[in-house]
């Protein structure tokens, strides 16, 4: 609208608008801030008073099962990565925007964070050459473009010998270790989130 042919708003208009902004805006960050309140009960165990687990916690509470809540946390991860390197300068000449959906930075989330921005470059970039929004699907094809294959043999001999490593690992936790169940659920979680 040019500004010959703007409307002035009344002033029960321009509170209203003032208000669904607001809605609107708290609607971007909602995933982030679930995110992050859910990380920051997991590793201060604020949950212990009442749940043995964070994944019981998150059962029982709010009725999502551990992956769904690790999604959460690892997309408000993604989303805090993505937004602090905007901030500081590792935007290209693509005008790149919050993401605003936990849809959006899922994809994301199997990639180191370097690659994690180039991605949601790149998913503008597609965004814009195509004039439709950066959606979960733009930036899982950004993601594909990002990603190197490997050969499969490599990646099959890299992949065992960390599984390996892993399992040996959690094999030396003792069982007595009050953090125990948490890093074999945290474990669990990063499987169920990255396959």
């Amino acid at each position: 609208m040019t500004a010959s042919t703007t409307v002035k708003l009344t002033g029960q208009e321009l509170t209203r608008l003032s208000t669904l902004e607001v809605t609107v805006e708290r609607g971007q960050q909602t995933f982030i801030e679930v995110g992050n309140a859910l990380a920051e009960i997991r590793d201060s165990r604020l949950y212990r008073e009442t749940h043995k687990t964070f994944a019981s916690y998150c059962q029982e509470r709010w009725d999502w099962s551990r992956p769904r809540a690790y999604q959460f946390i690892k997309a408000a991860e993604v989303a805090n990565f993505i937004d602090d390197a905007s901030a500081t300068g590792l935007s290209t000449n693509v005008d790149i925007s919050k993401p605003t959906s936990e849809g959006q930075v899922r994809p994301l989330a199997s990639l180191d964070k370097e690659q994690q921005h180039a991605a949601w470059t790149k998913a503008h970039e597609i965004a814009e050459e195509e004039n439709t929004p950066v959606t979960g699907e733009v930036v899982r094809r950004a993601v594909d473009e990002i990603k190197e294959p490997e050969p499969a043999r490599k990646s099959l001999g890299v992949g065992l010998k960390y599984s390996n490593e892993a399992i040996a690992a959690l094999g030396r936790i003792p069982p007595d270790d009050a953090l125990r169940s948490q890093a074999m659920d945290d474990v669990i979680s990063w499987i169920e989130f990255n396959r």
